[in-house]
């Protein structure tokens, strides 16, 4: 079993925030107050990025004695990353822990929207792939 996404890495969503909405909904509605829900989005994101991470540590002619070695590196390769994003998406949710610097959001978007996949990050970060990747 291989667990991916919100699975392996849960992401908070953001603060429930509340608007005065003279609009009648069904969802979300109390009282004349609609609930917002803006949601970071970011477990399905890391989810793709796991797939991916897998699909390049894992062809389809990697031999099964080969498996447990390569979801380390795919482990080794997604860490930082999600674990980035995931923090990220817990100061949105939680705000910033006492002491804790505010992460930028421009910062955090170019980092969140300029990742070059599990390949790019294994050549910037010097971690060498198995020869059938």
């Amino acid at each position: 079993v291989i667990l991916i996404g919100d699975a392996a890495h849960a992401m908070l969503p953001r603060k429930l925030s509340l608007l005065a909405s003279p609009l009648s909904s069904n969802y979300g509605c109390l009282s004349g107050v609609r609930l917002l829900h803006a949601d970071q989005g970011q477990g399905g994101g890391q989810a793709i990025e796991d797939a991916e991470a897998l699909a390049v540590v894992l062809p389809t002619s990697t031999p099964a004695s080969a498996v447990p070695e390569r979801l380390q590196l795919a482990e080794k390769i997604r860490y930082e990353r999600a674990t980035r994003i995931q923090s990220y998406s817990r100061e949105k949710a939680l705000g910033p822990k006492p002491g804790e610097k505010v992460v930028n959001a421009q910062e955090h978007a170019a980092y969140n929207f300029g990742y070059a996949g599990a390949r790019g990050y294994a050549e910037k970060h010097g971690i060498a792939l198995p020869a059938s990747a």
